[in-house]
C-alpha cells in the first residue's frame, strides 16, 4: 500500500510539474512563435476534415470566386505556429491578381497545420485570400482558401490537388484531386 501511495504521489508530482504552463505554451509551441519545419512529422494523415468545412469546393472555378489571387510558385520555407503553417512561397507566375503580388515576390500563404500539405521546395498553385497582418506574422499574408482545397502540386505540365493525405474514403471522394494541365487550369481560372 506504501507503495501505491508513493507511486501516486510522485505521478502526480510528474504530471504537475512537467505539464504546460499556459494554453498559449500547449503542444510546445508559444502563440506567435514558430518553429523549424523538421520538428513536425511531414507524413501527416488528415482523417475524417469534411465535417470542418462549410464549403466543398468542386472547381477551380469555384476555389477562384472566393479568392483574391491565384499564384504559381515555388515554396521557399515553412514557419509552424501553435495552430497553422506560413509557406513562404516565391511568385513565379500570377494567373489572377495582378497588382496584388508580383512575379519574383515572396509572400505567405498560411493554412491550419492539420489541413496543410505543402512541402519546402515544392512547386505549386496556390488560391489565397489576403489577410492583414496579426500577432503571428508581422506582415499581410494569404491564407489558403478552403486549407488543401486551394493548395495544388506542379509536377511537370500538370497540376493535381493535394489531396493524397486524406485517410477517410468520404473525404477522398468528396474532394477530388481536380488534376489537371498547368494551361487549362490558367485558362479556366481567367475566363470568370
Amino acid at each position: 500500500m506504501r507503495k501505491l501511495l508513493s507511486l501516486s504521489i510522485m505521478g502526480a508530482m510528474f504530471f504537475g510539474f512537467t505539464g504546460c504552463s499556459s494554453d498559449k505554451e500547449a503542444d510546445g509551441v508559444k502563440t506567435g512563435e514558430s518553429v523549424s519545419e523538421t520538428a513536425f512529422p511531414m507524413d501527416r494523415h488528415i482523417d475524417g476534415v469534411l465535417p470542418e468545412f462549410s464549403k466543398v469546393y468542386q472547381t477551380v472555378e469555384q476555389l477562384r470566386g472566393d479568392s483574391d489571387v491565384v499564384v504559381r510558385g515555388v515554396v521557399q520555407h515553412r514557419d509552424f505556429y501553435k495552430e497553422d503553417v506560413a509557406s513562404e512561397v516565391k511568385v513565379t507566375e500570377v494567373i489572377f491578381g495582378n497588382g496584388k503580388v508580383s512575379v519574383g515576390e515572396v509572400v505567405p500563404f498560411v493554412a491550419p497545420y492539420v489541413l496543410d500539405t505543402l512541402k519546402s521546395d515544392d512547386e505549386v498553385v496556390l488560391f489565397g485570400n489576403l489577410h492583414a497582418k496579426d500577432d503571428r506574422i508581422q506582415r499581410d499574408y494569404y491564407e489558403s482558401v478552403g486549407a488543401f482545397q486551394g493548395q495544388f502540386l506542379v509536377r511537370g505540365n500538370k497540376v493535381k490537388r493535394l489531396t493524397d493525405t486524406l485517410k477517410s474514403k468520404v473525404d477522398r471522394e468528396v474532394f477530388s484531386t481536380l488534376e489537371m494541365g498547368v494551361t487549362n487550369l490558367s485558362v479556366r481560372v481567367q475566363m470568370k
